[in-house]
């Protein structure tokens, strides 16, 4: 009788052929996978993080290549508009 189970790391006889996990290797993979899972949120975060500054970036240079005339245009817009000046 093999005693090969991919689901158990540490191999326990008693769990061999069985298509499961001890107790104490359950609990490493759901602590693994908790990680895991903790690793890809903050990676997302991280992501929308470096976007939101990027669009920070963008809108700053947009603005530095406005004219006087680009201004006051859109002045005059949110003005009609009841927002006031820029």
């Amino acid at each position: 009788m093999s005693t090969n189970n991919d689901n158990c790391i540490c191999h326990r006889p008693e769990y061999a052929n069985h298509g499961t996990a001890c107790p104490s290797c359950d609990a490493e993979r759901d602590e693994r996978d908790r990680i895991a899972e903790d690793n890809q949120r903050e990676a997302e975060w991280n992501a929308r993080e470096q976007e939101a500054e990027l669009d920070t970036q963008r809108f700053a240079d947009a603005c530095g290549r406005m004219s006087q005339d680009d201004w006051d245009a859109d002045n005059a817009w949110l003005e009609s508009a009841g927002w006031g000046e820029m």
